[in-house]
């Protein structure tokens, strides 16, 4: 029973809990980021009155500050944790690495390319692959902690939301590609935000499956 009780060690036990807060504040951000959206749309077209405008353009401003610096913490917090996580399972090691393709490909597509054009697209598209690619090393990291720890069950969730886990991905990027299409053409502006804010509630989906799994490793 005593072997047991060093698995995972308090590395990974303070990486765990970290990944956690961030995927709580990476929910928050995207919320607050849909919202503020929505606010600034429907505002502006349901009220003409320039002062109403105004008013309501400064609530998305907060909104979107506040989803920025959830954002912000969220990364630093992730980052941290995977790094500690990574001191007692090889496999969260390979996720940090993930992580920081992801940030530069990330970086490549919001600010060194045109965003809508083929090279943005393409960066776009490989940052969500190294980000599922993190976070299914990070869901190979628990079941492997889960399995030295002998906790099974755990070891099957994390095994079982691969799956899911990758259907989301690929959804995501597809929305992606539809997003950069859409505002292409001719009068499409509102239908490429619409599947946009689809993509992020897509993402908050992931953050959800992975919230479940890392609250019951935390358990551990």
């Amino acid at each position: 029973m005593a072997e047991f009780e060093s698995i995972p060690g308090p590395r990974a036990r303070k990486g765990i809990a970290r990944l956690f807060i961030s995927e709580i504040l990476t929910v928050a951000a995207s919320l607050a980021t849909i919202l503020g959206t929505l606010l600034m749309y429907m505002m502006g077209r349901v009220f003409q009155r320039a002062e109403t405008f105004v008013g309501a353009d400064m609530a998305s401003e907060i909104l979107f500050g506040c989803a920025a610096l959830f954002f912000i913490v969220s990364f630093i917090l992730y980052f941290s944790g995977l790094w500690n996580a990574s001191k007692e399972e090889p496999l969260f090691k390979t996720a940090l690495i993930y992580t920081v393709l992801a940030v530069v490909f990330f970086v490549v597509s919001e600010g060194l390319t045109t965003e809508g054009t083929l090279l943005s697209t393409l960066a776009e598209v490989v940052y969500l692959v190294c980000e599922c690619l993190a976070v299914l090393c990070g869901l190979r990291g628990i079941s492997a902690l889960a399995e030295q720890a002998g906790n099974t069950e755990l070891r099957k969730k994390s095994q079982d939301m691969v799956m899911p886990v990758t259907g989301l991905f690929v959804l995501m990027a597809v929305l992606t590609v539809l997003a950069v299409i859409l505002e292409r053409a001719a009068h499409a502006v509102v239908g490429a935000g619409i599947v946009d804010l689809i993509d992020i509630l897509l993402s908050v989906a992931v953050s959800v499956l992975c919230i479940r799994i890392l609250y019951q490793a935390g358990k551990m």
